[in-house]
């Protein structure tokens, strides 16, 4: 994490001074030297090993008492190395560069004299683009030789990134609470210990004596009143405590937020997958009785778009069971034409496009879960509503791909719709009326890669049976997947990133649609237009409507908004209007 985390004080006698300051460096190979990860962020910042500092800047060792200092005299600071990413950890009275130094020293200023949160302890933030932004945590810690018997600190975190630093709250808060709450716990035993063998308070009555003009100097300076961290603590390794705690805010916060490079806006896929992310997470934390808000910053949970449909299974609350990875798998849409033969392919996925509940009914559990993966491909996260393996048939309100092994029989009611395709999935071992142990005649492929490369796939037998007569013109959509699938150029990852894009496309003509019938009752006249300027055809209706349902609801939400905006825009205006045409009609 590019950043500088310092512990401040407030002397009786010198003012805010920075107590212990952390940063890290990365470790140079070939001069041995150290550049600071948070100044090389800053322009026309030395970066170099060694010291330097200004003398004007920094406090002479005459303006250093017990409880400005941190470090012992002879001693430099503590340091800590991580081999694996070459990065070192240096903690120091002061900060090791003149213009850190500078920068750090204003936040400690404004932490403990300017900047207050309620009830003076707590966490704060303040900053500008200029001097880096803040997260100060200020606290007391108890001294019965103090004035008011307490002494005031305060832990900031420096850095030039305003976001990280904003987006990192939650987790610098709750962790800098913990090195306080311990520092303030050994000091507190320490403090009732002292008040507990005497009155301190009379104590320093009887050193001052009797106060004159002449001898109150003297007096004053017999009190020692600045007295280490370490003392108040009784701990004389508190500071190598705080530079492990210091060294660990600094690698963790690093690695726990990292920045992503996005092309472009968020597609509805991703506004998908986080709305389904979130409903899943909500519906764990209900059935622990708690959910904790930070588990949606830590990023420890795939999205569902990027989850492999076999992990997805494995979650699955209708079979648990894991994947047998022996069992047959397809691993591309090639090769599922190619099994499954230019017609039942443009049957099958004619019904995926326009919504109808597609079953998959096989005894190979992986077999199932390798197709429903390629086809859920074909369509926007939104459309996908997958149950991938169950003992019994599932309505098509539950799901639109549905996994089931053979002997589950689907119900007369069902089988009399239009609304579901039945692939049935056979191989000589579980079917004997697929021809026994006689080897399959295998099909002439298109393409190479068209044929099975698994020698076990050669022996599946495929029926495709429905109720539905599908248009003999298909969609647009589907006459361009077909064509891709033909073009011998496109195959592998060329293949994968032409299907997002095509889709990507489709999903935006569904928006459009929906907008369309949104904003007000249309003719058919108007829905003809609006089509021809889609680039779509009538067979393209069905998939589009489908599609409609599969949007986000942030965009569906941020639609209804803007048109009620509108509408109360033209009705403001409209009243305006007729209440400026009144008195002219007087």
């Amino acid at each position: 994490m590019n950043a500088v985390i310092a512990m401040c004080h407030f002397c009786e006698q010198h003012g805010p001074r920075i107590l212990f300051s952390t940063q890290a460096f990365h470790d140079d190979a070939t001069g041995g030297d150290r550049s600071s990860l948070w100044s090389s962020s800053r322009p026309n910042t030395p970066c170099s090993g060694g010291s330097t500092y200004s003398s004007r800047g920094l406090p002479t060792s005459g303006e250093h008492c017990d409880g400005c200092r941190s470090i012992p005299v002879g001693r430099s600071g503590f340091i800590s190395k991580d081999p694996g990413t070459g990065i070192s950890y240096v903690s120091r009275q002061y900060p090791q560069h003149s213009e850190i130094y500078t920068i750090v020293r204003q936040a400690c200023v404004r932490s403990i004299s300017c900047e207050v949160c309620p009830g003076r302890e707590g966490p704060i933030f303040f900053g500008d683009d200029h001097y880096g932004y803040v997260l100060s945590y200020t606290f007391y810690v108890k001294d019965s030789q103090a004035r008011g018997l307490q002494r005031f600190y305060s832990v900031i975190v420096v850095m030039m990134d305003q976001l990280f630093l904003m987006n990192s709250w939650t987790f610098l808060v709750s962790n800098i609470k913990i090195v306080v709450d311990k520092i303030q716990t050994q000091a507190v035993a320490v403090f009732d210990r002292a008040m507990a063998e005497g009155s301190q308070k009379s104590v320093r009555l009887e050193a001052f004596g009797s106060f004159t003009p002449a001898n109150f100097r003297y007096q004053r300076a017999a009190i020692t009143t600045g007295r280490s961290l370490s003392v108040l603590t009784n701990d004389p390794n508190l500071f190598k405590f705080v530079h492990m705690s210091f060294t660990w805010l600094l690698k963790a916060g690093g690695s726990r937020v990292t920045e992503k490079l996005l092309e472009g806006p968020p597609t509805e896929d991703n506004l998908i997958s986080a709305e389904k992310l979130r409903e899943m997470m909500s519906s764990e934390g209900e059935a622990d009785g708690c959910h904790d808000d930070e588990d949606d910053d830590d990023g420890t949970l795939k999205k569902l778009g990027e989850m492999d449909l076999a992990e997805f299974c494995v979650s699955c609350e209708h079979d648990p069971s894991p994947v047998d990875k022996t069992q047959p798998a397809f691993r591309s849409l090639h090769q599922l034409s190619g099994s499954l033969g230019r017609k039942k392919f443009h049957t099958l996925v004619h019904h995926v496009l326009i919504g109808n509940q597609v079953i998959v009914r096989c005894d190979f559990k992986t077999t199932v879960f390798s197709i429903i993966q390629l086809l859920q491909n074909l369509l926007p996260v939104g459309c996908c509503q997958i149950i991938p393996w169950s003992t019994r048939y599932e309505e098509s309100y539950k799901c639109n791909f549905l996994g089931v092994p053979s002997s589950v029989e689907i119900p007369a009611h069902i089988s009399k719709t239009e609304f579901y395709v039945l692939l049935h999935v056979a191989t000589p071992v579980t079917d004997p009326t697929a021809g026994g142990s006689s080897p399959r005649k295998v099909p002439i492929f298109a393409r190479p890669d068209q044929r099975p490369d698994d020698p076990s796939l050669r022996g599946l037998v495929f029926a495709l049976s429905s109720v539905v007569e599908l248009p003999p013109t298909p969609p647009e959509i589907l006459t361009r997947i077909e064509e891709t699938l033909r073009n011998p150029t496109l195959a592998g990852e060329t293949f994968d990133s032409w299907l997002i894009g095509i889709r990507e496309q489709w999903v935006h003509k569904a928006k459009v649609l929906y907008n369309f019938t949104k904003c007000g009752k249309r003719t058919d006249q108007e829905a003809d237009r609006l089509f021809q300027v889609l680039g779509a055809v009538d067979e393209d209706r069905r998939v589009l409507k489908f599609w409609m349902t599969g949007l986000s609801s942030q965009y569906r939400s941020h639609l209804m908004s803007a048109t009620q905006q509108k509408t109360e825009g033209a009705k403001t205006d409209g009243g305006r209007s007729d209440s400026g045409a009144t008195p002219a009609n007087e």
